[in-house]
């Protein structure tokens, strides 16, 4: 009885070494991994927030410390050209990188295309699908693997003349836009008068009336204080902004590949509360902007759609299979 007894004590034992182990994630002893994170988000942006409180703790836990992750943001590492080239070779470890490799890889471009996506809802089914996997694969050959995507948030346009409630309140009107080709052709297919401008100098060019307005996502909006000398804002949706929570792909290939599914999945929760984040804020600044006597008008989306035609036409002669991609992007349901 005791031999049989003693069989039994160490059975239940090991039944229970197994047990645990299954739901333990295992811990490889070695190297351990100390990850920068660049952006050029402040600190409070839904970016960092996220990040913060979601990524960084889940992959700490997750890989038993052996991986933790150390936030850079409001530009410490340099501007978003910088840190992405970072992460491309492999000096800076990870970053959330947006479209500054689109002129290598104009496909990647095609995100940042005006009206490609419809909504919220329809950029996280585009880009957490198979769809989204070919950009992913797009980025790869420049050596950056994205884990997750998040959002910077679709751009509205604000300006202090009048409000836009159709194409025909646009002549006239000087809008400042970043320096990138694809944005500046946008604006002059709305009928804008086109003006490049670093973001540092938009507020007092917007205050003096050298620019009628500007074009950001809400939450740059209200950050940078411009709603102060504004008086109008249009809900265009006219260009999306991603970001992509990107990582050197060697450096993740060479990793434990119980790490990497640590990480893959702490970016693809991370982003979709990223989402969340920025879109409660969004609505939130609306309340804020219409509290301090901004007027907010969305116009009938089509013309402003058919408006910019010319400009997917003509990223299309440079990249001929873009056409048949924002087709399939566009069926995404």
């Amino acid at each position: 009885m005791k031999r049989w007894g003693g069989i039994l004590v160490t059975t239940m034992v090991l039944a229970a070494i197994c047990l645990l182990a299954v739901g333990t994630p295992t811990v490889q002893a070695g190297e351990t991994y100390k990850l920068k994170i660049a952006n050029w988000y402040a600190p409070g942006h839904p970016v960092n927030i996220a990040l913060k409180e979601k990524f960084l703790p889940a992959i700490k836990e997750g890989t038993g410390g052996k991986v933790e992750g150390f936030l850079y943001d409001s530009s410490q590492l340099g501007g978003e050209r910088e840190f992405t080239e970072g992460v491309r070779i492999g000096t800076i470890e990870m970053a959330i990188t947006g479209g500054i490799l689109t002129a290598s890889y104009p496909k990647i471009g095609i995100l940042e295309l005006p009206y490609v996506f419809r909504d919220y809802d329809h950029v996280q089914k585009t880009l957490n699908g198979p769809i989204g996997d070919e950009f992913v694969a797009e980025y790869q050959k420049a050596g950056v693997r994205v884990l997750g995507w998040m959002a910077n948030g679709f751009r509205v346009i604000s300006n202090s003349k009048r409000p836009i409630n159709s194409l025909k309140d646009i002549p006239g009107m000087r809008l400042r836009m970043p320096e990138n080709k694809v944005y500046v052709e946008t604006g002059k297919a709305l009928g804008f008068n086109v003006v490049t401008m670093g973001m540092p100098e938009v507020f007092n060019a917007l205050k003096q009336g050298v620019m009628d307005g500007q074009e950001n996502p809400f939450s740059t909006l209200w950050a940078s204080g411009w709603w102060e000398v504004q008086k109008y804002v249009t809900v265009s949706y006219h260009l999306f902004s991603y970001n992509g929570v990107s990582i050197n792909d060697k450096l993740y290939q060479s990793m434990p590949k119980e790490y990497q599914n640590v990480l893959a999945k702490a970016a693809r929760e991370t982003a979709a509360y990223e989402f969340k984040l920025l879109q409660d804020d969004e609505k939130d600044v609306m309340k804020k902007l219409q509290n301090k006597g901004l007027q907010i008008s969305t116009p009938d989306r089509k013309p402003f759609e058919d408006a910019t035609k010319v400009v997917r036409d003509n990223y299309a002669k440079g990249y001929t299979p873009a056409t048949e991609i924002i087709t399939k992007i566009q069926a995404v349901k």
